[in-house]
């Protein structure tokens, strides 16, 4: 009986670990997707200077919950939306 509960143990830690490292992987996939998005429509904005259009594009991850700021930078470092 020992021997079955530590087994039992084992195989309950091992799901939860799985089940961890899964979820952490699939919110850094969403991410980088919106991430790789958001960075493709923003080019244009950052190459004509338009801070409105790129405030606009950032605007779509209002719907993402997970997301908390965002924000596009200049080359040199300075928030330009």
């Amino acid at each position: 009986m020992l021997v079955s509960g530590a087994a039992l143990l084992l195989a309950c830690a091992a799901f939860i670990a799985y089940d961890m490292v899964s979820f952490r992987a699939g919110i850094v996939r969403n991410l980088s997707t919106q991430a790789q998005i958001i960075g493709s429509n923003s080019v244009s904005a950052l190459i004509f200077n338009d801070s409105q259009s790129a405030e606009n594009t950032l605007s779509a991850l209002k719907a993402a919950h997970n997301v908390m700021f965002a924000g596009i930078y200049t080359p040199d470092g300075k928030l330009f939306a």
